[in-house]
C-alpha cells in the first residue's frame, strides 16, 4: 500500500469517525433533553405531591376540628336536651299542681253547695212548716173571732 492510498483510507476512517461522533454527540443531546424532560416532570410530579401532602394535612386538620365541634353540638345538645326536661317536668309538675289546686277547690265549692242546699232545704221545710202553723193560727183565730 502506498502512502496516497494510505492517507485516503485514513481520511474515510477519520471521517466515518467524525459521522460517528456526530451521531453519539446527537444521541448524547437527545438523551440530555429527555433527561431534562424527566427531571421537569419529576420536579412537578414532586411539586404535585408536595401539594397533596399538604392538602392532606389540611384535610385531617380540618376534620379534626369538625371531630371537635360535633363532640361541643353534642355537648350542647345534652345540655339543652336536660334543660328542657326539667323545664316540662317541672311545667307539667305546676300544671298539674294547679289542676289539683282547682279540683280541690271545687270540690269545697261542691261541699259547700251541698251544705246550702241541706240548710235551704231545711228552711224550705221551715217555712212550708211556718206557713202551715200560720194558717192553722189563722184558722184559730177565725173560730175565736167567729165564736165571739
Amino acid at each position: 500500500m502506498d502512502n496516497e492510498k494510505f492517507q485516503e483510507l485514513v481520511l474515510i476512517r477519520l471521517e466515518e469517525n467524525e459521522k460517528f461522533q456526530g451521531y453519539v454527540l446527537k444521541r448524547l443531546e437527545d438523551n440530555e433533553k429527555f433527561q431534562a424532560s424527566v427531571l421537569e416532570q419529576l420536579k412537578s410530579l414532586n411539586q404535585g405531591q408536595a401539594k397533596l401532602e399538604e392538602d392532606v394535612k389540611d384535610l385531617k386538620l380540618g376534620q379534626t376540628k369538625l371531630e371537635a365541634n360535633q363532640l361541643k353540638l353534642d355537648a350542647n345538645q345534652l345540655k339543652l336536651e336536660t334543660k328542657i326536661e326539667n323545664e316540662v317536668v317541672d311545667r307539667i309538675r305546676a300544671l298539674f299542681d294547679d289542676r289539683q289546686v282547682h279540683l280541690d277547690y271545687f270540690a269545697e265549692i261542691r261541699e259547700s253547695q251541698v251544705r246550702m242546699e241541706g240548710k235551704l232545704q231545711s228552711l224550705q221545710h221551715r217555712s212550708i212548716s211556718q206557713e202551715f202553723k200560720l194558717k192553722e193560727h189563722e184558722q184559730e183565730l177565725k173560730k175565736l173571732g167567729a165564736g165571739n
